[in-house]
């Protein structure tokens, strides 16, 4: 076999760690930008002393998409589509 061949088998579990680590992050990603609008949002109405009710309606619609974008793909048959949806 090639380097390449070898290069083609190897799965997540035997790239290197900074791979794996990017990898991570990349998949956390959505979750991190919510954290990071929630504590803007929450920074702001403290300085602002105002509620934003836009901002948390925006942010609870935001993390909801999230939830179903992430999760879409790892569902198996219309019944677990169909909770997923539900839910």
């Amino acid at each position: 076999m090639s380097e390449t061949d070898l290069r083609r088998n190897e799965g997540p579990e035997r790239a290197p760690p900074q791979f794996r680590m990017a990898r991570f992050l990349w998949q956390q990603l959505p979750y991190v930008v919510a954290l990071v609008l929630a504590v803007a949002g929450i920074a702001y109405t403290n300085v602002s002393h105002r509620p934003l009710v836009g901002c948390w309606e925006f942010l609870a619609l935001a993390i909801g998409v999230v939830c179903f974008v992430t999760k879409w793909p790892e569902t198996q048959g219309k019944g677990a589509q169909l909770r997923l949806i539900w839910t």
